[in-house]
């Protein structure tokens, strides 16, 4: 399989049926696709706040089994999802 750049996918896309792309977006947008997975074990990341700083981070939902952390963007810190 060949990576695409942005222009060619969105080529590609544009050549299906509408159905087909009806089919693709749904599966784009199933389940928590704004959640990182943890690298070490594979499951939903949770939002977690720092005890010292208080800035927030992603943790593995397996803590303290597993101690695996992501920083988060100050973008996705401040969406609904990860403050809801």
């Amino acid at each position: 399989m060949n990576a695409l750049d942005g222009s060619r996918l969105l080529d590609q896309i544009a050549r299906l049926t509408p159905e087909q792309q009806a089919a693709l977006l749904a599966v784009a947008f199933e389940g928590e696709y704004w959640r990182p997975n943890c690298p070490s074990c594979g499951v939903k990341m949770l939002e977690r706040d720092a005890r010292k700083s208080g800035e927030r981070f992603w943790g593995c939902e397996n803590f303290p089994r597993c101690k695996t952390t992501q920083p988060m963007t100050r973008a996705a810190a401040m969406t609904p999802q990860a403050n809801g």
